[in-house]
């Protein structure tokens, strides 16, 4: 069975012309994006030789990238790191990808779907969940997820006035 790859990048533009990239940072973890770091391409491995934080991009060297032209043919490529080398979370957090598919249930145990995306809003995230055509705005608050439990596959919450109107 092979290894699940997650975005933690992705390629802006070239910069200059010594193979050094932009890159839009896609984690919460930046620090994952330092010297010596390993990162796939499509596939393609590639160690980090340098890298500067500037603004909301970081700046990469990768190593076996030595021209603007090579750099300029990563343009839109993701890096991606193995689901191996995930940071750790803490207990209570889940990366989305572990919520994506969770079957949805009331406290009281009536199915409501199960979650297709989740949307990041400034105060908390928001889980969609789909069943039968229809959607689902839940609120990633303590108020209305009770349980999580991906091994299960299930997520469960109290409904609170609105929620299903």
């Amino acid at each position: 069975m092979s290894e699940n790859f997650f975005a933690v990048g992705l390629v802006a533009a070239p910069l200059g012309l010594r193979g050094e990239v932009k890159v839009e940072v896609l984690t919460d973890f930046p620090q994952r994006l330092k010297p010596g770091a390993q990162v796939f391409l499509e596939g393609a491995s590639y160690h980090i030789q340098r890298s500067r934080a500037r603004g909301h991009q970081v700046i990469l060297k990768l190593e076996g990238i030595e021209t603007r032209d090579q750099a300029e043919a990563l343009r839109g490529q993701y890096l991606e790191v193995p689901e191996s080398a995930l940071t750790p979370l803490r207990e209570g957090q889940y990366y989305q990808h572990q919520i994506i598919g969770l079957e949805v249930l009331t406290a009281g145990g009536m199915a409501l779907g199960s979650i297709c995306e989740v949307i990041r809003t400034g105060s908390n995230d928001v889980y969609v969940a789909r069943r039968e055509g229809k959607e689902l705005l839940i609120p990633a608050i303590a108020d209305v997820v009770k349980e999580i439990d991906v091994v299960a596959g299930r997520m469960t919450i109290e409904v609170i006035p609105g929620l299903l109107e």
